[in-house]
């Protein structure tokens, strides 16, 4: 499976930062990273979006990548979107299950 979170890192998200963090850390957790198996890839919005991490079966620097963030700015969830799908398009692994989760406190 390809997997990318889109977290949003907006001002709104400021009280909720270290529970977003906390809650996609254990959403990596949860899947069994390998090439034939799991990789993921994060990217990050606020009035606009940014590629953390581009698919890895690294869940580690998956994780690292998310941490080093901190909130602030607008909401631009089509942007996060269009990020997250770019990412899952960019993979060349055939055949794999592909799967963005939106982590937003749907404030735009």
């Amino acid at each position: 499976m390809d997997l990318v979170l889109v977290l949003d890192k907006s001002g709104s998200m400021s009280s909720y930062a270290s529970d977003l963090n906390t809650f996609a850390s254990s959403v990596l957790d949860e899947f069994e990273f390998g090439d034939e198996l799991t990789a993921a890839g994060a990217v990050e919005f606020r009035s606009s979006a940014t590629v953390l991490s581009p698919l890895t079966t690294d869940r580690d620097a998956v994780k690292q990548a998310i941490a080093a963030t901190s909130p602030g700015g607008g909401t631009d969830i089509s942007d996060g979107l269009t990020e997250g799908l770019s990412v899952l398009d960019a993979t060349t692994r055939s055949g794999t299950r592909r799967v963005m989760m939106l982590l937003t406190d749907g404030e735009q």
